[in-house]
């Protein structure tokens, strides 16, 4: 027997055989579950904040460091049990930032039952505390999350502090502008100042910023031209004395500016977005 003729058949065997015990390996693998934490009902008491609410000795300012004090409860569950859980953590972010300001662990609530491990889910609080200025107002966001001790981790439950306070609106006065400018000849420009009073009951810090605008401007009428009080003298401003309210700067017009008369309109606006009065001031521009 010519055993030669026999050897293909032979091997397709061997491979048939090796695949099917391969196939049969894999059949009997069992993959695990994984099974996250969850996180859910978290509440935030209080979840209003006004900090002009708080107890202060003195005047109050806008840079006033304040501690804020908020209660949060959550539930976290694990269908392996509690005890499977490592910690369930929190997280205090700054408004419209993933910047954290305060950060920790909850604790869990003692059970009204003897304890045990395999109850699926349990209820987690915490106290906390933390600084921020009376002028940072605005949406803190919450996040609670579970890590577990294979650490994995849970969904995030998110939840907003506002915090707020009362403001009242700035007030500008004592503009001085110049109501005439002469155009220089070619090529030069001219040379002139603004200063401005601004004051605030909520102190000369709560200002953002002090501006006016050209209504008359031929190429961009909503374009700000700022006025600054913080003592710096370079290319783009001009004060003579930092944190005296008065808000200045230094303005040049050259000489191919088209003759007329412009409306320069003032405000300034605080922290809160509040909106000072206006003043419209009229400014000749002549030819020489």
């Amino acid at each position: 027997m010519n055993y030669r003729l026999f050897l293909p058949y032979l091997s397709l065997l061997a491979l048939s055989l090796l695949l099917f015990s391969c196939d049969n390996e894999n059949t009997n693998l069992i993959e695990s579950p994984i099974n996250l934490p969850i996180v859910r009902g978290l509440t935030v008491t209080p979840n209003l904040v006004d900090t002009d609410t708080i107890p202060w000795s003195g005047q109050r300012t806008p840079d006033d460091e304040l501690t804020l004090h908020v209660n949060l409860s959550a539930n976290a569950a694990d269908v392996d049990g509690i005890g499977d859980i490592k910690s369930v953590r929190y997280q205090i972010l700054k408004p419209a930032s993933r910047a954290i300001i305060v950060q920790g662990e909850l604790s869990l609530e003692p059970f009204p039952v003897p304890f045990s491990s395999a109850i699926p889910e349990a209820y987690y609080t915490a106290d906390v505390s933390f600084k921020i200025k009376r002028v940072n107002v605005g949406n803190y966001t919450v996040e609670v999350y579970a890590v577990d001790k294979s650490n994995l981790t849970s969904n995030s439950d998110i939840h907003a502090v506002t915090v707020t306070r009362y403001s009242s609106d700035p007030v500008i006065s004592d503009l001085a502008a110049p109501d005439t400018i002469t155009l220089p000849p070619e090529p030069y420009s001219v040379v002139f100042f603004i200063s401005l009073a601004v004051s605030d009951s909520d102190g000369i810090g709560d200002i953002a910023e002090v501006y006016f605008r050209n209504l008359d401007s031929p190429s961009d009428t909503n374009r700000k031209f700022g006025l600054y009080d913080d003592g710096l003298q370079n290319d783009e401003k001009y004060d003579t004395t930092a944190g005296d309210g008065i808000y200045m700067n230094r303005f040049q017009m050259p000489w191919n500016t088209l003759a007329r008369t412009y409306r320069f309109e003032f405000v300034a606006r605080d922290q809160l977005a509040n909106i000072s009065n206006k003043i419209l001031h009229y400014v000749v521009v002549r030819q020489p």
